[in-house]
């Protein structure tokens, strides 16, 4: 979503490239409830992208060569992807 606007950022009716989307989430959506929101994937595929999202986001946030800030960005996606899964 839009930082404070309370909208998602793509149109949730634009089509997914699932394939994509199955391999790395950030490269087809801004954000976790970008998943959520999309109109065009499946339930169980909304589960499916963000379970990705969440592992590799917490793969990054536990590396030792990535840069605290970094580090701290991705522990905090992964609990947006954990919580936006809860809500499906």
């Amino acid at each position: 979503m839009t930082a404070g606007s309370g909208l998602p950022r793509r149109d949730p009716l634009q089509p997914v490239d699932l394939d994509a989307a199955m391999l790395d989430p950030t490269t087809v959506f801004d954000d976790p409830d970008d998943v959520v929101a999309s109109g065009v994937l499946t339930p169980e595929q909304k589960a499916t992208v963000l379970e990705r999202w969440s592992v590799e986001a917490e793969r990054i946030a536990a590396a030792d060569d990535v840069r605290p800030d970094a580090a701290d960005e991705a522990a905090r996606q992964a609990a947006r992807a954990r919580a936006a899964r809860a809500l499906l």
